[in-house]
Parts: C-alpha cells; structure tokens; sequence
C-alpha cells in the first residue's frame, strides 16, 4: 500500500511539474503561426554602367546554374575586398538576341559584399548555352564579370 501511496504522491508531483508553466505565466504568447510570403518577381532593368571614378573591385561568381526543372537562371556573386551597405548587382542573361535583367541589392559579408540571390526565369531562352554578366555598382566602387557562360540542363 505505501508504494502505491508513494507512486500516486510522485505522479500526482510531476503533472504539477509539467504544468507549471501554464499555472505561472497564464498570459503566455500563442506560438506565431509562420504565414507564406510572396517571392518578388524581377523587374527588368537597365544594364548598370561601371563608373572610371569609382574604386574598381573584382566580382566573383560562386554559383551559376540553369536548370529546366527550376525553371530559372540563378546567379550568386560577391565584390571582394569591400564591405559595403549601398551596392546594387545587376545581372544580364542572353542567347542570341534574348536579353533578360534583374538587379537585386547588396550587403556586407565578413570580407566582401554579397549580391542577394539573382534569379531569370529560362521561359524565354533555348535549350543550349547561355552568356551572362554580373555588374556590382554602389556609391564609391564598382566591377563587372563580363564573360559567363551557363549551360541549360
């Protein structure tokens, strides 16, 4: 009988135990309900100009790919050595006579300034290889990779 007293009394401790919470923060917050957001769709652009006076920085392209299942052209590239707030990435996509923009703002990495994710739909491009130029341009730096090439896969 004492080890059923003593289970009970146990049980009958951790469920108060476990409750706590509730008892103690009754105005606790709901838990956010994550809600779906929109993703933007580019907007042709003019293909940025790279300023002579500007301090002349190097881009770097860490991914370029096409894929026929995305559907898209993604582009990720970088201005190294700089560290900056202000900057704009521009990146043109073409095959033939087909040219498709988008810019996408900039900001600062630990060592370099990041181009947000650039993305093309591949809706008006040809099964084979497209060229591409990524263009950084902020208020006191600039760069251009001029020659990509990405093959549709």
């Amino acid at each position: 009988m004492k080890h059923k007293i003593l289970a009970a009394g146990l049980i009958l401790a951790l469920s108060a135990t476990l409750t706590g919470c509730s008892i103690f923060y009754p105005n606790q917050e709901p838990t956010p309900t994550p809600t779906q957001t929109e993703t933007p769709t580019p907007t042709p652009t003019p293909t940025p100009t790279v300023d002579p006076n500007l301090n002349p920085v190097e881009i770097n392209i860490r991914d370029a790919s096409a894929f026929k299942a995305n559907g898209t052209v993604d582009v990720i590239a970088e201005a190294l050595g700089i560290m900056e707030e202000d900057g704009r990435c521009t990146l043109v996509v073409s095959q033939g006579s087909t040219s498709e923009t988008v810019t996408v703002k900039a900001e600062s990495n630990v060592n370099s300034t990041q181009c947000f994710p650039m993305s093309i739909p591949l809706q008006s491009f040809k099964a084979g290889n497209l060229k591409f130029t990524v263009t950084y341009v902020s208020d006191t730096s600039s760069g251009v990779f001029p020659n990509g090439t990405i093959a549709i896969q």
